[in-house]
């Protein structure tokens, strides 16, 4: 990305629901095709959004204050966060947007002393699971037919800090 080029990362707010749900629409046409009927583009309302971002933890990127990506994730008391969702626009597609705000996120967690991240990516999202193993996951396990029939779900990890009992 080049200084022109400058995305705020920033936590979401309730006014970016429809712009967020724009860009995941987008983001995920590969899987939704545009069929409205689809769970996945239901799952992108804004009223869902606002739903997601009140349970989750949320971060989007901002270009010109245009949402350009979108990453929720949520923690547990043992130390371990799991990233539900990780969206760019495809129009910012391998300009350093999903870097920026998984970096951002794991910066967060190192610091709040997270010792691990989890997430799951379909097995076919061949850009996803380079960019995750490129970034240091590591493949743990397969959940297969899990969000439809031939669609597996990848487990992939990564060691934030060391092991703690404290």
């Amino acid at each position: 990305m080049d200084s022109m080029d400058t995305i705020r990362i920033r936590g979401f707010e309730p006014r970016y629901a429809e712009d967020v749900s724009r860009m995941l629409r987008n983001a995920f046409f590969w899987y939704h095709r545009g069929d409205e009927s689809c769970w996945l583009w239901k799952s992108f309302s804004p009223e869902n959004i606002l739903r997601r971002c009140s349970r989750d933890k949320c971060l989007i990127a901002l270009k010109d204050n245009r949402v350009v990506g979108f990453i929720s994730f949520s923690t547990t008391l043992y130390k371990v966060a799991y990233v539900s969702l990780v969206a760019v626009d495809p129009e910012y597609w391998g300009k350093g947007v999903a870097s920026l705000l998984l970096d951002t996120l794991e910066e967060k967690l190192r610091a709040e002393g997270f010792r691990k991240i989890w997430l799951m990516v379909t097995h076919v999202n061949r850009r996803a699971v380079s960019f995750y193993l490129k970034k240091g996951f590591v493949p743990e396990g397969i959940l297969r037919d899990h969000t439809a029939e031939g669609l597996h779900e990848i487990i992939m990890s990564k060691k934030l800090n060391s092991f703690n009992r404290e």
